[in-house]
């Protein structure tokens, strides 16, 4: 049920009552709002209590002030779950709201939040008030602003990764990241947990709980509140108390939680911890067509703590035996502008295969001698399988979106980013995941010789 959702087209609740009538909610769905008996098609009732059955989640998109009576209407009718998406609450309307929802033993996502979503074919369930749905798929999203959730949303739909559920968390009063972390857990759909997180209620848990779940699958995060002025921002938006600097990216690392610094560098880790295998280590070996995009390639793998290691005479002997004249077989390896599909796709090969290689940047540019011989240098990248022992990533100069997804023959996908930088982000994140995940787990001693009354 949807409290709050009226006739007038700009409001908060039409748009969420839209929204689940539009995607296609396979539950029953009702409104609630006294002045009318339907709204968009869909029944609406006076109050929670009128309702004709007891729903399993009441959305509140009603003024500040009406939000604890509707809460204590939910709790007395059975309701068992709340998403607040209503903002401004004084501090004696938000006790008032926690205090109705632990009564009554409810959950509660908010308030000042975007709303929850879950794409499970049974249920297609969309209750937010983005602009867009979001695509079925793997990663689950967690976020405290709305806005970073619409732009996560859009993006992972963009990749064609997809999301598997949608909690925008906003003031936090109950439900929280951790509560997430633990669902995607279990849940059977995902593979793949991004947060955005302006607080923490409970560092020791999250630290426990992600340190579990991160072992399972990658747990990216946005960095958020680095700065004193991003703390006092995060303070006045979600009434989000301030963790330090230091102590928040300590307790990533030792949680093993990617964390990056922007969206765009979430999404771009995302992407390649989605679609290829970690690295052994830090090794990289860069091959290119233009020399230029090469040096560029090796400046910003060098500046993301990878190795640039200069291949043995050996490979180098088998690079140039399939590269044209004049290539070089360094690291970068420059094939040059002469160098055809099948060369190019020989050297991929080659590269990923050896094991004094842990991952194989590809920096390709346009040139007219390909595309007077017909040749696609993309195409031999991704002529071959998906997901080879190592990663492999694309860089194209030319590419007007930061990331996207190329797709492969046998239906995975390769990386390819518009910035070198980005691509050495990226896989930086990715040997430091693997690195993590070589670590012993470690035990927790038990002594015996402790007198706890003391």
């Amino acid at each position: 049920a949807v409290v709050g959702a009226g006739r007038r087209p700009g409001s908060v609740g039409r748009a969420l009552l839209h929204h689940l009538h539009e995607d296609g909610f396979t539950g029953r769905l009702f409104a609630v709002n006294p002045a009318t008996t339907a709204i968009l098609g869909v029944p609406s009732y006076p109050c929670v209590g009128a309702l004709p059955v007891v729903p399993d989640l009441v959305v509140v998109a009603s003024p500040a002030g009406t939000v604890p009576a509707v809460a204590e209407e939910c709790g007395k009718a059975g309701v068992r779950a709340l998403v607040v998406v209503s903002a401004g609450l004084d501090t004696e309307q938000a006790e008032a709201l926690l205090t109705a929802c632990r009564t009554h033993g409810m959950r509660l996502v908010g308030p000042n939040c975007l709303g929850v979503a879950n794409t499970a074919p049974g249920y297609r369930f969309d209750a937010t008030f983005a602009a867009a749905h979001p695509r079925v798929g793997t990663a689950g999203v967690a976020v405290q602003s709305g806005g970073i959730g619409i732009a996560l949303l859009e993006g992972l739909s963009r990749l064609g990764i997809g999301v598997s559920t949608f909690a925008s968390l906003g003031d936090k009063y109950d439900v929280s990241g951790n509560d997430l972390l633990q669902w995607w857990e279990s849940d059977g759909h995902t593979d793949l947990a991004l947060l955005h997180l302006e607080s923490f209620g409970n560092p020791r848990a999250f630290s426990r709980t992600a340190r579990r779940v991160t072992r399972r699958m990658p747990v990216l995060t946005v960095d958020a509140g680095r700065t004193d002025a991003g703390r006092r921002a995060a303070a006045s938006h979600t009434a989000a108390a301030a963790t330090g600097t230091m102590t928040r990216q300590a307790l990533f690392t030792q949680a093993g939680v990617t964390a990056t610094r922007s969206v765009g560098e979430l999404l771009e880790a995302a992407a390649l911890l989605h679609a290829q295998p970690l690295p052994a280590g830090t090794r990289v070996a860069v091959l290119t067509n233009a020399g230029g995009a090469g040096v560029l390639a090796a400046d910003a793998c060098a500046e993301a703590g990878l190795t640039l290691n200069p291949p043995s005479p050996e490979l180098a002997d088998h690079l140039l035996a399939a590269l044209p004249a004049g290539a070089s077989a360094g690291n970068p390896v420059d094939a040059t502008a002469a160098v055809t599909e099948d060369a190019l796709h020989t050297c991929v090969e080659r590269l990923a295969g050896h094991p004094s290689v842990d991952a194989v940047l590809v920096a390709l540019v346009p040139t007219a001698v390909a595309a007077a011989t017909g040749d696609d240098l993309v195409r031999a990248v991704t002529r071959g399988p998906g997901r080879r022992a190592k990663p492999v990533i694309v860089v194209r100069l030319e590419q007007d979106l930061p990331v996207t997804l190329l797709p492969v023959t046998d239906g995975e996908a390769i990386p390819s980013y518009a910035e070198p930088q980005a691509a050495a982000r990226a896989l930086a994140h990715a040997a430091r995941r693997a690195a993590w995940l070589a670590r012993p787990v470690g035990t927790v001693p038990d002594p015996d010789d402790i007198d706890t009354s003391r």
